[in-house]
């Protein structure tokens, strides 16, 4: 999500919300007209495990961002609207940090994810997100509101 956005959505002060590199396992992306959305993958560990030999890395990489407190995390339920639910997964940190975690290598945590039917018309496999393209058409109009 961009900073900006994320702001406002959560009504934080101006000094941008820290942010770690991570990356997901067990979910696929597509694109919701100009948004990047998650899929829970339920085939994944079948296909992992049949090419952990060929060193196959299915993670999408991504941010992620410490809500502190519960009414943040419902106003960004608000924002997403309907077409997500959230998922409880794992996050692996990818900025070589160490933190604590709740599993072996990453961060439970919660994602929100499709809560159509994965493979609804509505989706597409692409083209992939390009956030400099939502920043420059589709972020000033939300903003403005």
């Amino acid at each position: 999500m961009d900073l900006d956005v994320l702001q406002h959505i959560l009504g934080l002060p101006d000094s941008p919300p820290p942010l770690r590199p991570a990356k997901l396992r067990n979910y696929k992306m597509k694109m919701w007209g100009p948004y990047p959305t998650l899929i829970p993958n339920s085939s994944s560990s079948a296909v992992r495990k049949g090419n952990e030999s060929e060193g196959v890395d299915d993670a999408i990489p991504g941010k992620l961002y410490l809500v502190e407190h519960p009414a943040q995390f419902t106003l960004l339920e608000r924002y997403e609207t309907d077409a997500y639910t959230w998922h409880r997964c794992i996050a692996e940190f990818t900025d070589g940090s160490v933190s604590t975690s709740t599993a072996e290598s990453g961060f439970e945590c919660r994602v929100f994810v499709w809560a159509g039917d994965p493979d609804s018309s509505e989706l597409s496999d692409g083209p992939a997100f390009d956030l400099e393209r939502y920043q420059k058409y589709f972020k000033p109009k939300f903003l403005i509101r």
